[in-house]
């Protein structure tokens, strides 16, 4: 038999090992690398951020224009009016042209969420919202309601009258036609002392019942649908779900509000239902007047 080993008391049986560690100038390269790597990816991260805020955006306004087709079905070809402003003598309803797509966007409403200015839904629109579209919404003082982003608007038709954008109407503008040098977007107010010299009068002010004989585009109207523009974005804290403000955009100046970062690029729904992307030098100009696929009219 071998003689039994015997240790010391407090001793180990194993080897003992030396403990390593990072030195104070290690740790420093470390983080210093650390943190060249970070400013190096950041700009790529926040790149892809940017891109998929832009392409959740362009599929939110593809949904939009299924809704707007399917509108258009129902409706005998007729395209939605941008805004109808109304008064039953006590109340003012208002109609924008989201409050008529809700049915095919499957949002239920109430007639009077339907009929609120900037409440349609109950902020249940969330399509509707362009996640790069970060303007704060302006909220209405002392208003118990929830209102919501709208980030779209539809072109402004001038109703042959007002002047958009150094543009001058024309008789050719009015009543809607090929030929109308100016946007699909028809607003008007039939409130009683306010009414629009466009507002058709068999539907009377001051009545409860909804306008319906007010003159709107129907789809023969218009004959380049796959480059007249329907919809556009509008970053602005006045455009809310439901609301008249905000319901139309003027011309390509003017998708953000003055001294707003554009985006990388801007999303278009046209008339024929396909939607495109396009840069900003391209479509945002300090001096644009409408023209091209902001009109009817398919010479400018």
């Amino acid at each position: 038999m071998h003689p039994r080993t015997t240790h010391p008391a407090g001793s180990r049986a194993n080897p003992s090992r030396s403990v390593s560690g990072f030195t104070l100038l290690e740790l420093c390269v470390a983080l210093a690398a650390l943190a060249i790597l970070l400013v190096l990816v950041m700009p790529a991260l926040a790149k892809a951020q940017s891109k998929m805020r832009s392409n959740r955006c362009l599929s939110n306004l593809q949904d939009v224009g299924t809704a707007v087709s399917l509108y258009i079905q129902d409706s005998n070809d007729k395209l939605p009016y941008a805004a109808l402003r109304y008064s039953d003598g006590q109340e003012e309803h208002h109609l924008a042209w989201d409050d008529l797509m809700g049915p095919y966007l499957g949002v239920e409403m109430t007639p009077l969420q339907r009929d609120q200015d900037g409440a349609s839904g109950a902020g249940s629109f969330k399509m509707l919202s362009c996640p790069q579209d970060a303007i704060p919404v302006l909220m209405e003082k002392g208003v118990d309601r929830k209102e919501s982003r709208r980030s779209y608007a539809m072109p402004e038709h001038n109703l042959g009258l007002n002047m958009i954008a150094g543009r001058m109407a024309t008789a050719a503008d009015w009543p809607p036609s090929p030929v109308n040098q100016t946007g699909i977007g028809i607003r008007l107010d039939g409130r009683p002392g306010q009414v629009s010299p466009r507002w058709n009068q068999d539907d009377e002010p001051g009545t409860k019942a909804a306008p319906k004989w007010q003159t709107s585009f129907y789809v023969p109207m218009i004959t380049t649908p796959s480059s007249t523009l329907f919809l556009t974005e509008l970053f602005d804290g006045a455009n809310k779900v439901g609301s008249w403000n905000g319901a139309t955009i003027s011309d390509a100046s003017s998708h953000l509000p003055k001294g707003a970062a554009a985006p990388s690029q801007i999303n278009y729904l046209m008339v024929d239902g396909h939607v495109e992307s396009r840069l900003p030098a391209a479509s945002v100009t300090a001096s644009s007047v409408p023209a091209g696929a902001w009109t009817v009219w398919q010479d400018d």
